[in-house]
């Protein structure tokens, strides 16, 4: 291997372990519950393997799709905060199936969309319902403008991992668009997002780790009501998009940008 491929090996080590060890991920490994959150990390992640190395040799064959089914499948059943699944596949082939034929990446899109209706259906059926409970505020206004909060405080324990939160009655109710809190939070997010948008050509590594952290949470964001606003817990997965963006970052940092390479006298 060349010095710059060990380069490439150490920098994926430091950033996985960086991912592995993030303050913000005690409770999901710490916490017996919480076992959930590692197991269907786990298969999400294969699954995104498998889809990655289909992506690579420029084709998805129905044997890899239908693995990426089944992955995915196991995924479901571990925890449904992996129904963000198929928006992930979606960024996934539009960042990085460039060689790969359309119709391959359709299909792939299509097949895990499939297998998401299909979990939604039986769990309504079995469950007696799709969400856990009605709105935690009372409302779909307060919830939204609550859950606003929640989600700026997601990203700042993302970069800076103090005052992890046990206790999730502590999280306030958001009333009030004009409260300074909810202000502050929609900049951050619309800022988020303007940058996902800004960076898609330049940055495309930086861009996907945005959107993969903003995808990964959705299952979460209380549109169906789930049982509380916030849990450090549910950044385990989000935060491999934290590493996509840090990798890259590093990456550019330690090479030269081609401009800087000294030019062969002739």
């Amino acid at each position: 291997p060349t010095h710059q491929s060990r380069g490439h090996v150490v920098l994926c080590a430091l950033v996985a372990l960086m991912w592995a060890a993030h303050p913000a991920s005690t409770e999901a490994v710490a916490w017996i519950k919480s076992r959930d959150e590692m197991l269907f990390t786990v298969f999400y992640l294969l699954a995104v393997i498998v889809l990655l190395t289909g992506l690579a040799r420029g084709h998805l064959s129905h044997g890899r799709i239908a693995a990426i089914a089944a992955t995915y499948s196991l995924s479901l059943l571990s925890k449904e905060m992996a129904v963000s699944f198929p928006l992930i596949t979606l960024i996934l082939c539009v960042y990085l199936g460039r060689s790969t034929p359309r119709h391959d990446k359709v299909s792939a899109v299509a097949c895990t969309l499939f297998v998401t209706a299909v979990f939604v259906v039986v769990r309504h059926f079995v469950l007696g319902r799709t969400q856990q409970q009605g709105y935690i505020t009372g409302g779909l206004y307060t919830e939204v403008l609550t859950m606003m909060r929640a989600a700026a405080r997601y990203v700042r324990l993302a970069v800076f991992p103090a005052g992890l939160l046990a206790d999730y009655r502590a999280f306030g109710i958001a009333r009030s668009w004009t409260e300074w809190r909810v202000l502050l939070s929609c900049a951050l997010i619309l800022a988020l997002v303007l940058l996902c948008l800004g960076t898609r050509k330049r940055l495309p590594a930086v861009s996907m780790g945005i959107a993969w952290f903003g995808i990964s949470l959705l299952p979460v964001s209380n549109i169906v009501p789930t049982m509380q606003f916030f849990a450090d817990r549910f950044l385990y997965l989000p935060l491999v998009g934290l590493a996509i963006l840090v990798a890259d970052l590093l990456r550019r940092i330690a090479e030269p940008a081609p401009s800087d390479l000294p030019t062969a006298t002739l």
